[in-house]
């Protein structure tokens, strides 16, 4: 087990290393967020920096993700995201670490992170992840048992899901991008705002009318 334990930090290690970040490297040791003094204008990362002399360890701590996500929905899925709120230390440092609780036959529908790459580390369960490349729409996909990594290119569409349908999977994300954002496919095919054209979306997805627009009634998340 200490071998893997090893093996695993090694490998988050070389990802979040400042050569593979593709946020702007930090110019100074530490720049923990000064909450204070809200955002930048149009919200432009990274955050102002507090007094150095008023940090403490605790603003590079959270035990939040001890806490299992509330995976009572239709996806019988949970994700928790630490922000610059709940970590102020991450600020300038280029990375997000989240939680993944996936229930039974749980999934994340098709999604892309357009300015991060991302690595997903099981602990408990199993859990599967695919990613499709841009040109020829080749799917690579794996099912992670506990210790296991995967890494998902920078921006490329993919999705996880718990193959089993008896046990729960808890699972790590870390993207390297303080603000990597999210596009999730069906949400924005169906839930943009305001609505695209249905007759347009009918004819794209090669369904008729009456689909579409059932699928734009659904709530997308």
């Amino acid at each position: 087990m200490a071998a893997v334990i090893i093996y695993l930090l090694s490998a988050i290690g070389i990802f979040l290393c400042p050569a593979f970040a593709f946020d702007p490297r930090p110019q100074q040791d530490i720049c923990v967020a000064d909450l204070s003094k809200g955002a930048n204008p149009n919200g432009l990362l990274p955050l102002p920096c507090m007094d150095p002399t008023n940090v403490t360890a605790d603003h590079f701590y959270s035990d939040d993700l001890r806490t299992p996500g509330n995976t009572n929905n239709p996806f019988r899925a949970a994700f928790t995201a630490l922000d610059s709120a709940q970590v102020p230390g991450r600020n300038t440092l280029g990375m997000t670490v989240s939680r993944l609780d996936v229930g039974p036959a749980g999934f994340y529908a098709f999604h892309a992170h357009p300015r991060a790459a991302e690595l997903f580390v099981v602990m408990r369960g199993q859990l599967e992840v695919g990613f499709v490349t841009s040109t020829q729409h080749r799917l690579y996909k794996k099912i992670l048992s506990p210790g296991d990594v995967f890494y998902v290119p920078l921006g490329l569409l993919h999705y996880q899901r718990n193959p089993g349908n008896s046990s729960s999977t808890v699972a790590y994300s870390v993207l390297n991008s303080q603000s990597p954002g999210l596009n999730s496919i069906t949400h924005a095919a169906f839930g943009a705002s305001p609505s695209i054209d249905s007759g347009y979306l009918a004819d794209a997805f090669q369904l008729d009318l009456r689909t579409i627009q059932s699928l734009q009634g659904k709530q997308w998340v």
